[in-house]
């Protein structure tokens, strides 16, 4: 429908202007027979939610590496004043070499764009986007990012509904071996008040 073109076409044109090797490059977009399409970059490998689903959790030092390469990503988009709002396992890929990749900026938005709450995947979502009329800011990418880290660091899922995560327990009380700073981080990703993120 109209609401599915305009989705895509903002998708698009948000995606172009970001360039980061771990940014999925998105390179045309057309329409035929009443169908909208698009051409991305190839990404030989799976998304993050079906890789820690076959593998399990993921050590301490992978989880780092993942999480710096996200952390560029989304920097290079928050140079651009896009924010995500939708970073969850699914929307990164990692490809044969380990090398990560954001997808999916479908529901990207512009900063200062006015009030962007109550759109995201439930469970992802940072207590401000649950909020309606506040603002979110790329502290709102940095909560879902601390959650995907999160993740992988136990291996797997940890919650069915937002309001859940404001308890969840420190990684090391989940499993062994967790990097100590890599957790610190994690944790104040998590801060459900953004002014700590």
């Amino acid at each position: 429908g109209a609401d599915t073109r305009l989705r895509i076409l903002n998708e698009v044109r948000q995606a172009r202007q970001i360039t980061h090797q771990a940014v999925c490059r998105v390179f045309d977009v057309g329409e035929t027979d009443q169908q909208i399409f698009y051409s991305m970059e190839l990404v030989q490998g799976e998304d993050l939610a079906t890789f820690v689903h076959r593998v399990g959790r993921l050590p301490s030092e992978k989880v780092a590496e993942i999480g710096r390469q996200l952390c560029d990503a989304l920097a290079a988009a928050h140079r651009q004043g896009i924010l995500h709002r939708d970073l969850k396992p699914a929307n990164v890929l990692i490809d044969d070499t380990g090398s990560v990749r954001i997808t999916d900026f479908g529901i990207a938005v512009t900063r200062g764009s006015g009030h962007n709450t109550g759109i995201g995947t439930p469970g992802y979502m940072a207590p401000e986007q649950l909020l309606s009329g506040a603002s979110v800011s790329e502290r709102t990418d940095l909560y879902a990012l601390g959650l995907v880290l999160y993740e992988l660091l136990v291996g797997r899922r940890t919650f069915s509904h937002a309001a859940s995560v404001h308890h969840l327990p420190p990684p090391s009380t989940i499993v062994d071996g967790v990097d100590p700073q890599l957790e610190r981080v994690v944790m104040q990703a998590l801060s459900p008040d953004s002014a700590d993120r």
